[in-house]
């Protein structure tokens, strides 16, 4: 498993790249992009990422889904939901952010990776 590592898996081109902007600002650069569940299962099965910042709603699978198989293939990974549309933490993830509180996530993701 890569700990210090960051998987944004996110339909939203310009969530993703705001989440990259603010973890590369802060020294975090080991990030890769994901657009779909099914991308990002297969990114998180090969690469082994220590956090998923995971969209609960994209088309194909959903959060849900690819965090079930994530936790399956990467049981030490951390999973941070980050949504528009659910206003409570999910029992599938770790942590969670809705997308209004994107300046809480460069706190957060320090806190899980202990930086």
């Amino acid at each position: 498993m890569n700990p210090q590592s960051v998987l944004i898996v996110d339909d939203s081109p310009n969530d993703r790249h705001a989440l990259r902007v603010l973890l590369g600002a802060v020294g975090i650069h080991g990030v890769r992009e994901a657009e779909s569940g099914d991308d990002g299962l297969r990114i998180a099965s090969e690469w082994k990422p220590g956090v998923v910042i995971l969209d609960a709603r994209m088309p194909g699978m959903s959060g849900e889904e690819a965090a079930g198989h994530i936790r399956q293939e990467v049981p030490g990974a951390r999973i941070i939901a980050f949504s528009a549309y659910v206003e409570r933490p999910p029992a599938w993830a770790d942590y969670f952010l809705r997308k209004d509180q994107l300046s809480e996530m460069v706190p957060l993701i320090k806190m899980v990776l202990g930086c």
